[in-house]
């Protein structure tokens, strides 16, 4: 028989969505803001990661797949959210949907300036 409390030890799954990179010096030695980010919070055992670069439109994915993720993250970006790209827009309205569906939604100076 199992214990009552892995009954409730459910898996959880989490999407980053990655809107840059760090220099070339950071990158190298702390790898991407979706690794650092994973390293920093998750918890192997019980947790799923998964990051998509959406930086420049390069993997965005759709809405229908962000609904299948318990959580979502945003890392900051040197892009400015008024920034006038295509990309830009595009993950500020996969954000307003999550947060429209109350799906936990978590970002560190969701986009920032950063020269």
């Amino acid at each position: 028989a199992k214990p009552p409390y892995a009954i409730m030890a459910t898996r959880k799954s989490f999407a980053v969505l990655q809107c840059g990179w760090p220099s070339p010096a950071v990158a190298e030695r702390f790898g991407s803001y979706g690794e650092m980010l994973e390293r920093l919070l998750a918890r192997p055992a019980s947790q799923t990661w998964r990051t998509f670069d959406v930086e420049l439109g390069r993997d965005m994915p759709t809405d229908a797949t962000l609904r299948g993720f318990d959580g979502l993250i945003v890392s900051g970006s040197r892009h400015a959210v008024y920034d006038d790209a295509p990309w830009v827009a595009d993950v500020a309205a996969l954000v307003r949907a999550a947060v429209d569906r109350r799906q936990k939604v978590r970002g560190r100076s969701l986009f920032f300036w950063a020269p």
